[in-house]
């Protein structure tokens, strides 16, 4: 009898409070979580968005005239990996994913063009796998479906994908242990298939997901490394930088070891195989939370991080890390994170103050370089000057505020983005990355040397830039170096110019002439904007547009492609 009621009560419909959440599927207990039990998460997390059901179709095309079918996915926590090393993963946005793998039919009336090596002819193409896809191409292909509709449409994260396929579930295979029952989920080696079959023809998981092992690898956002980052657990994104793209699932000329729910692999984001094609995500709900770091503490690194992740996946990013071009050619780049949107406490502690900045924003990793300088407007001012490989390393200094206003314009004019400074509300956000403390790694002013070039530790000029600490956003030299221009004009008393009309500008961070107690968050200087000085460079921010919406790459040349039909006929 106790029995009997524990089940019906852990079968009940979620009811909560009105715009009360469900709960995340918790995906941990040592036997998963049935497959009953992924329904009704899904069907909870549908009513809460305001859905009539789990399963839906998304147009991909402004006309309508083509669809994808797509499942809800319920934010959740699961093991990821091989049973010896999984790791605990958090993932707090739900999410519509494909219920099938892009189409030949699909990707054609979007891109133009069928590159499959199986290509099949209609209505056939409707229901085959597109293939022969890069990694480029398959990201150009959901940006062109997102510019068609305004619908966030994207490549699933690693992370997603293995939650994805797992559906609930803890064993090798989302239908269980046994390597004889593979060929009921997946189209593999074992069935000699000459080629992919039509989607769709294996049993779906849990979350009514079908050929997530088998038929075509499919690509990933992430960034390929042999292990995964350590430091991200909630949503992770992949690490900045790898050889490679990951791809999963496996496909229709594999083993069924590579059908399982934790194995990897990879190709070069330019190749494209008849083995490769993707399947599409898109973003289930609004915008992410603001990072809050007005509590006590501020926000914790681990915070601080998974924030910047998922308001780059809003973005249309794969990471919160990656380069721009300053030029038109895309010869010369600037590596830039993003800063997520949030609110903290602004100033010294006894009148601070708390300031909420609602725009996400793309910022310099690193202050703005000698050779990139050089490279936008054809000169090299700086005092310290730099020759070769070093102007590449070494902050420009020497430029007025007047100079680096004219290097945003002519980056911003040269690349068709918009660049420009920090406001001053937004450069000690970017500094403190969730902290409260007078440095962002602590109140100790002798620790002021790990994150500032300053006169403690150098006091003969600028040093390499990202030489020093960097901070939970992953910016260096927020502190020493070079003083930073700010966009803000210099005010006591609210009037922002002085009776003689010369205008004062902002500047944060202290310099390599400074001292280290003067590198705090909250120290400022202020100078004519006119004033140039080997103690005064800049950093640079980019208006955080979604990146879906820009133009899509021209793909790069590709051998040419079969167009024979599957010699099969499935």
């Amino acid at each position: 009898m106790l029995v009997a009621l524990a089940t019906a009560v852990a079968l009940q419909p979620w009811t909560a409070f009105a715009g009360e959440p469900p709960p995340p599927l918790d995906c941990t207990a040592p036997g998963g979580v049935d497959a009953q039990a992924v329904a009704a998460a899904q069907r909870a997390w549908a009513r809460h968005l305001g859905e009539e059901s789990h399963e839906k179709s998304f147009p991909l095309d402004a006309d309508g005239t083509v669809v994808v079918e797509m499942v809800l996915l319920p934010p959740g926590k699961y093991f990821r990996g091989d049973p010896d090393s999984a790791v605990l993963i958090t993932l707090t946005q739900p999410l519509w994913v494909g219920k099938y793998e892009v189409t030949q039919h699909q990707y054609a009336v979007l891109t133009g063009t069928n590159p499959s090596h199986f290509r099949r002819p209609p209505p056939d193409m409707a229901s085959h796998p597109v293939e022969s896809v890069s990694h480029r191409e398959a990201t150009d292909c959901c940006a062109i479906a997102a510019r068609n509709t305004g619908g966030g449409f994207r490549l699933l994260t690693e992370a997603e994908w293995e939650y994805a396929y797992r559906a609930g579930t803890r064993t090798k295979f989302y239908n269980g242990d046994a390597d004889d029952r593979v060929g009921e989920i997946a189209r593999y080696g074992a069935d000699r298939a000459p080629a992919p079959a039509r989607v769709g023809g294996k049993a779906p998981n849990a979350f009514g997901l079908h050929d997530m092992a088998g038929n075509v690898w499919e690509w990933v956002s992430d960034l390929w490394s042999k292990s995964y980052e350590p430091t991200q657990t909630v949503d992770p994104t992949g690490p900045p930088t790898g050889q490679g793209r990951v791809t999963r699932g496996s496909s229709w000329d594999a083993s069924s070891n590579d059908c399982r729910a934790a194995h990897r692999s990879r190709d070069a984001e330019t190749y494209a195989g008849s083995h490769l094609g993707f399947r599409l995500a898109r973003a289930a709900s609004g915008p992410p939370l603001p990072l809050d770091c007005t509590g006590p503490e501020g926000a914790d690194p681990e915070a601080v991080a998974a924030a910047q992740r998922r308001w780059a996946l809003h973005l249309g990013a794969a990471c919160p890390r990656r380069s721009f071009p300053l030029d038109a050619a895309g010869e010369v780049t600037v590596e830039m994170v993003l800063v997520p949107p949030g609110r903290y406490w602004r100033g010294e502690p006894k009148a601070a103050a708390v300031v909420t900045l609602p725009v996400p924003l793309w910022v310099g990793r690193f202050e703005v370089t000698q050779a990139q300088y050089e490279a936008v407007m054809g000169i090299n001012p700086s005092h310290f000057r730099r020759r070769g490989g070093d102007a590449a390393t070494h902050p420009v200094e020497m430029v007025s505020h007047l100079d680096a206003v004219r290097f945003c314009a002519a980056a911003s004019q040269a690349s068709g983005a918009e660049y420009r400074l920090l406001r001053e509300a937004e450069w000690e956000y970017a500094y403190r990355a969730g902290t409260r403390t007078k440095y962002y790694n602590g109140d100790a002013d002798e620790r002021a040397v790990e994150i500032a070039q300053c006169t403690e530790n150098n006091f003969v000029g600028t040093a390499g830039v990202g030489s020093k600490a960097a901070n939970a956003f992953g910016l260096h030299d927020m502190g020493g170096n070079v003083w930073e221009w700010c966009a803000d004009a210099w005010s006591k008393a609210g009037d922002p110019a002085r009776p003689d009309g010369v205008v004062i500008r902002v500047t944060r961070g202290a310099a390599w002439d400074s001292y280290g107690r003067t590198c705090s968050a909250t120290a400022r200087g202020g100078s004519v904007e006119s004033y140039a000085g080997s103690q005064l460079g800049f950093r640079v921010a980019r208006v955080a547009d979604d990146l879906r919406q820009e133009a899509v790459r021209p793909a790069p040349p590709a051998p040419p492609r079969s167009s024979s039909p599957a010699p099969d006929g499935s």
